[in-house]
């Protein structure tokens, strides 16, 4: 915007020349001299002079044109700003959903293909802390079981979990014949045969077991818990070792197949379905809703989504 545009649009908010002079840190002759210059410039009379300073319908028009002008600029300065901040910014993700841990290398590196200066911090945290954190502005993306509903929280669903439970071969025998294993891995595991196993819990103070708990209620179940844990790696050892079983989504059964050809040939763990539970878990992720989404944030949303829907493209343990 040229010198003569910005002091006739000064001068048209004040209507005053000896005001617009003061803001715009220069003269009145200079003032009037460019916006005599812009008349001049488009043939047109921008002002009345007498009795008052006003803007003449010409002015309307060119002040109008002028602010949107003045806009867009604006706009594509900001836009301009905000391509170089997050191309070489940081991105922020919050895991509270252990289905998304072996998968962040391949998140990772593809999406370092797209973006290789930006940083990416990995945040682990139980899903309502990380709620409080995108909410908060602390972290820019977030992905956990059972998302609330809070007002700010803008959700959107990955996947519904299939349920199943999980054990090893040696304890499972201890409690059942080996073809009612072989019956229970085909067709599901009934609810009062689960309630008869010692079961390792996902940290009954969490969200993720939360939901376990209301669909046990529903149909009057007690299991029989004798050990919880916040960390999946425990839960997965202490399985390993013939502790107790423990509820899993059925994603995990690429996981574990690869865990039983490696560490666990002589005590493989089985993954046993539970369709008489029902889909119990969301995985959802979530961004503050006020916020403008990057296209880098974008890219790596869609990274997430794509791993989560596809695990056995992301198996590494």
């Amino acid at each position: 915007m040229t010198t003569a545009e910005r002091c006739f649009i000064v001068t048209a908010h004040t209507l005053h020349m000896g005001k617009a002079a003061e803001l715009l840190f220069s003269s009145q002759q200079a003032v009037s001299d460019n916006i005599r210059r812009l008349e001049k410039e488009h043939e047109v009379t921008l002002f009345y002079r007498k009795p008052k300073l006003a803007l003449t319908p010409a002015g309307r028009i060119l002040l109008n044109a002028l602010e949107r002008i003045d806009a867009i600029e604006n706009n594509v300065k900001d836009d301009l700003r905000q391509l170089n901040a997050v191309n070489a910014g940081t991105l922020r993700f919050g895991m509270g959903s252990y289905r998304v841990h072996d998968s962040v290398v391949e998140m990772m590196v593809e999406f370092q293909r797209h973006y290789p200066d930006i940083r990416v911090d990995i945040i682990y945290e139980d899903t309502k802390i990380l709620e409080d954190m995108v909410l908060n502005g602390d972290i820019d993306l977030m992905i956990g079981f059972n998302l609330s509903d809070r007002e700010g929280l803008q959700k959107t669903l990955v996947v519904q979990e299939q349920e199943g439970i999980m054990g090893t071969d040696e304890l499972l025998q201890r409690y059942l014949l080996p073809e009612e294993i072989e019956h229970y891995k085909r067709h599901g595991i009934p609810r009062d045969v689960f309630c008869s196993l010692p079961v390792i819990a996902n940290k009954p103070t969490g969200s993720l077991w939360s939901e376990y708990r209301k669909t046990f209620a529903k149909y009057n179940m007690e299991p029989h818990i004798i050990a919880s844990s916040n960390d999946f790696s425990s839960i997965l050892r202490l399985c390993s070792a013939g502790y107790g079983v423990s509820m899993c989504p059925l994603f995990l059964t690429e996981i574990i197949k690869k865990l039983n050809s490696t560490t666990n040939k002589f005590d493989p763990i089985h993954i046993i379905p539970f369709p008489e539970l029902g889909p119990v878990n969301t995985i959802e992720t979530a961004i503050y809703a006020d916020r403008t989404v990057s296209t880098p944030l974008k890219v790596f949303t869609d990274i997430v989504h794509y791993h989560i829907k596809h695990p056995q493209d992301s198996v590494s343990m």
